[in-house]
């Protein structure tokens, strides 16, 4: 994420690019950034966006939706999808990435998608959105606090 993103750093990435040689790698794709109720700020995607524009590349994403991130760990067995939980509040990174994982998903309403949005693809027709609706949904994490047996964190 770069919030000082101007033209002539958008020209210094397109004429790196030019070198095939040069690896073009992105953490994240997160369009958007919460950083308060109902204002978000551009995330890492629209910088990754912009550069992937102008250099006319694409990049690989070694962060989330893809499994890359942790699929040695996976093969290794210290993470066992079936048994792990991904929390996330973005339907296009977190629940994608659970999906890619094979884990269960829970989405947090706090955040970047909100149940509008499952309920937006769960009516879409487009193949990929089933691959975002999460397993479960809470309009916010502390709504699990009275759950909770022990308050030792």
């Amino acid at each position: 994420m770069d919030l000082g993103l101007n033209v002539l750093k958008l020209t210094k990435a397109s004429i790196y690019l030019r070198d095939p040689k040069t690896l073009f790698w992105a953490t994240n794709r997160d369009r958007a950034f919460p950083v308060a109720a109902d204002r978000q700020v551009p995330g890492a995607g629209v910088v990754v966006a912009a550069i992937q524009a102008v250099a006319k590349r694409a990049p690989f994403t070694c962060g989330k939706p893809s499994p890359y991130v942790c699929s040695h760990l996976i093969r290794q067995g210290v993470i066992e999808p079936e048994r792990t939980l991904l929390v996330g509040d973005t339907m296009y990174t977190d629940m994608q990435f659970g999906y890619n994982c094979g884990f269960h998903t829970l989405l947090v309403g706090t955040g970047v998608s909100s149940l509008q949005d499952v309920r937006h693809a769960l009516a879409s027709k487009q193949a990929f959105a089933y691959q975002q609706i999460p397993d479960l949904y809470l309009h916010r994490l502390s709504d699990l606090l009275p759950f909770i047996t022990s308050r030792n964190y």
